[in-house]
């Protein structure tokens, strides 16, 4: 791929980022709620400054009136799996 199709993919890419934002953040923001076990959370990919900088942005946005953040934990034993209900 050439270098300016690169870069149309990354414009087009972040475009999608930015309208995705404007769904949590903007004047009509919609109630979210993200439900994350706490594996995905001790994962060390990037390293650990890329690690610490995603936590404190699930931090800070969970600060957001719209955003709930709930964790499942390893105490939790086992959990539903895809299509089943989470009771919360």
């Amino acid at each position: 791929m050439g270098g300016a199709s690169k870069g149309a993919g990354v414009e087009h890419r972040l475009s999608h980022r930015m309208k995705r934002q404007a769904i949590l953040h903007g004047d009509r923001s919609v109630p979210y709620t993200a439900i994350i076990h706490e594996a995905a959370l001790r994962m060390q990919f990037g390293g650990t400054d890329t690690v610490r900088a995603q936590l404190e942005h699930l931090l800070a946005i969970s600060e957001a009136r719209n955003i709930v953040i709930q964790v499942i934990p390893f105490s939790s034993g086992t959990f539903p799996g895809p299509g089943q209900s989470i009771d919360c």
